[in-house]
């Protein structure tokens, strides 16, 4: 069977069964291992793991930190109750979107 590639960036033409670099499969659909799948089709060589999640991550929570501690000083107690239960009401929709993504409900 002949199957039809999605661009000429995955199939860069050739004999049949020509893949471009770092793709294999059925219409050169896939990566093969120790290749990640580019914003353009193609399949570039894994590199080395990037830093930015974890510093993005560490800026979050130091940033967010002192801000809450304010916010937990200056809050009246009704206002901490109605805080509480929204964010109580949040978690509860993030565990049920969770459970639908898994298809467990």
């Amino acid at each position: 069977s002949v199957f039809q590639c999605r661009d000429s960036l995955q199939c860069p033409g050739g004999a049949v069964g020509t893949c471009a670099t770092g793709r294999e499969g059925l219409a050169c659909g896939s990566c093969i291992t120790g290749f990640a799948a580019q914003f353009d089709g193609t399949c570039a060589k894994c590199g080395g793991q990037s830093l930015w999640p974890i510093l993005v991550m560490l800026l979050v929570v130091v940033g967010a930190l002192p801000l809450a501690l304010v916010a937990g000083i200056f809050m009246t107690r009704a206002r901490r109750a109605a805080l509480s239960i929204f964010m109580v009401s949040i978690i509860f929709g993030q565990v049920v979107v969770c459970l639908q993504a898994l298809e467990a409900i």
